[in-house]
């Protein structure tokens, strides 16, 4: 068995030490890191307030259960709102949270005056890219007599709140439905959430923005356009090539060098499909990935990820639930998938706990398990070192 006391490597984002109280944490095993990420709206956060409530408190739960089975749960949000209403939520506090479809990434909450991780903002700022400048084209444009038809706004605009407007790596323009025109070979069903299909007009809107931003050497992408939740919008995101919520997640896991099979990704929407696989894997790299509420789209677009591990959810569940429930089932198959001398190394640890905690019952201060030697210089603290054979 090859124990030692090399924990995780020293990093930014470790959340806390693996033990609590009077012993010094000298890993006998390093622990195992689990990255779960979660959208926001129409995933973590249901109507049900009390399926809402059974999420807050379970991901705490699942986090500290894990803690003495060896894995490292860290956990965050995914989402299109903007630092300010993803607060105005009050959830868990998490590890990272990823705002402005991925545009900003911060350690915990993205609290007033905390800046994102500046390497994230490094790259991103590489691109030219003004989200301001790009809303006023996409408007500009939209008075072309082609698209003079278009109701258009950005998402600050239909939510009513501007600071979603704010991030200037990432500009997300709405056109009303009512206002496209669609093609005589087009349905109104292409509209609907089930059977969404993106109209020829909205593509050839897309593609006229496009022209003008090569022109002026700008570096972007257009991400896939999308039904707004809960608005009777087409949206559609203009951003950095990095600004997105696939590449945010794929930064996310390169920096801590996590192993993708132990990244887990819950969504509900168009725009969740580009976290549910690496860039650099398209049919999958083993994450595990959580499917709630009824967009048929992104249900068989999981579902097609054969190198992932997928949990579909059902659609009259509450997506709270479903995400709870997802969380458990992934957490305990990432587990179960522990070597065995990982699992021994485990147990030894617990052993250790329990023979320093009946030598301070009994008034010592030194214990020995196996080839392990804890002992307490008069401090309160247990320091354990190995035996060396």
């Amino acid at each position: 068995m090859n124990l030692s006391f090399k924990s995780i490597p020293a990093n930014k984002f470790t959340a806390k030490p693996s033990f609590q109280g009077s012993i010094d944490r000298m890993q006998v095993c390093p622990k195992t890191t689990v990255l779960v990420l979660s959208d926001m709206d129409g995933t973590w956060l249901c109507k049900d307030q009390k399926a809402r409530e059974d999420l807050d408190k379970g991901i705490q739960e699942q986090v500290n259960i894990y803690d003495t089975k060896g894995l490292n749960v860290l956990f965050g949000y995914v989402t299109a709102r903007p630092p300010v209403r993803l607060m105005k939520e009050n959830p868990p506090v998490p590890n990272f949270s990823l705002t402005y479809n991925g545009g900003y990434i911060h350690e915990g909450f993205p609290t007033e005056g905390k800046e994102p991780l500046s390497e994230w903002t490094a790259l991103n700022e590489t691109c030219n890219f003004d989200s301001k400048e790009v809303i006023d084209l996409t408007k500009e444009i939209g008075k072309e007599k082609e698209f003079s038809n278009f109701k258009i706004k950005t998402v600050g605009e239909v939510v009513k709140n501007l600071a979603a407007d704010d991030c200037k790596y990432i500009a997300s323009i709405c056109i009303h439905k009512d206002s496209i025109v669609l093609d005589k070979d087009e349905s109104s069903i292409i509209l609907e959430d089930k059977t969404f299909k993106v109209p020829k007009q909205v593509n050839n809107y897309i593609n006229r923005i496009k022209e003008e931003l090569e022109q002026k050497n700008v570096n972007f992408e257009v991400n896939k356009p999308y039904l707004f939740k809960g608005e009777p919008y087409v949206m559609f995101d203009i951003a950095t090539p990095y600004a997105n919520k696939g590449k945010a997640v794929d930064f996310l896991v390169k920096d801590l060098k996590l192993n993708s099979e132990n990244l887990i990704i819950a969504g509900d929407g168009g725009n969740d499909d580009v976290m549910m696989t690496s860039t650099d894997a398209p049919e999958g790299d083993g994450r595990k990935l959580i499917v709630v509420g009824p967009n048929s789209s992104l249900r068989t677009s999981a579902a097609l990820k054969s190198g992932n591990l997928v949990t579909i959810r059902p659609n009259d569940e509450h997506s709270s639930t479903g995400v709870l429930k997802g969380i458990k089932s992934h957490l305990q198959e990432i587990y179960e998938r522990l070597e065995p001398e990982t699992k021994q190394a485990l147990d030894d640890e617990r052993q250790i706990k329990s023979s320093i905690s009946h030598a301070e019952h009994e008034g010592t201060n030194r214990v020995q398990y196996k080839d392990f030697v804890s002992t307490d210089n008069g401090d309160g603290v247990w320091k354990t070192k190995r035996i060396e054979k």
